[in-house]
């Protein structure tokens, strides 16, 4: 944890230190200081920053706590900066714990489902992606009624209150029926895939890969349906073609 100790613009005792719970700089002044209103750069010549309100030791009243920006607090500003993104890395690096707990909602028709509780931290882009998937594999339910949704775990082998590490949850998904299907769906689509490029290029010709529906993008055509074919051209590219029906 980095500390400094330095004086505000009246003389009295200043401390700063890194919180590393909450990634973030504190200050607290000991002794009086005035009632400032900052809204500008500097307070009587001096650059300040604030640092939140405080009792008045003699009448009580709110006072804005106003330090000066000396060369001590400049440098100790500077240490921590970097220190508060090393210690940001760190937690991004660390493995996400997940609880297991169960909805709470009431009604004769309704029952309890084991849904995962995240740990409250910084996510790496690899923790992001992780939970992305689960939530499209596994889909989501409301705690309660009025709640954020929470990811199922209808289909993982966990227990009520036992936590686990994010990687030992996403190694339990490779063995749920969602996840063989959706490798199934997307192996087809590849063979699908690679079969149209060999066509394409064995033939010349376009070959027609997909076709479905959506709504209409044009309110000048009288139409309300569109129809979109993905083509595999020779080049090796896809391409999509969209024809009104009316």
């Amino acid at each position: 944890m980095l500390k400094t100790t330095t004086t505000t613009e009246k003389g009295k005792t200043l401390k700063l230190w890194l919180d590393e719970n909450s990634k973030g700089i504190r200050g607290t002044v000991v002794g009086l200081t005035e009632n400032e209103e900052i809204r500008k750069k500097k307070v009587r010549g001096y650059k300040c920053i604030k640092c939140g309100e405080a009792n008045h030791p003699e009448t009580g009243e709110k006072i804005n706590v106003v330090i000066k920006l000396n060369d001590d607090i400049k440098e100790f500003l500077k240490k921590v900066k970097q220190e508060i993104e090393n210690l940001k890395e760190k937690e991004r690096k660390s493995p996400l714990k997940v609880e297991i707990i169960e909805t709470n909602r009431s009604g004769a028709c309704v029952t309890q489902d084991l849904v995962l509780e995240l740990e409250d931290k910084l996510l790496s882009e690899k923790q992001r992606e992780q939970i992305r998937k689960l939530k499209v594999l596994l889909g989501e339910t409301a705690l309660f009624a009025g709640a954020s949704d929470r990811i199922k775990a209808k289909e993982l082998p966990v227990e009520k209150g036992e936590t686990y590490t994010l990687t030992e949850i996403m190694e339990m998904l490779t063995k749920t029926k969602s996840y063989k299907r959706k490798e199934e769906s997307e192996q087809k689509e590849k063979q699908k895939y690679e079969e149209a490029k060999k066509e394409a290029r064995k033939t010349g010709e376009n070959v027609v890969m997909d076709r479905f529906s959506v709504e209409c993008n044009d309110s000048n055509e009288e139409c309300n349906m569109d129809i979109i074919t993905v083509y595999m051209k020779p080049s090796g590219k896809t391409e999509e073609v969209r024809n009104h029906t009316g």
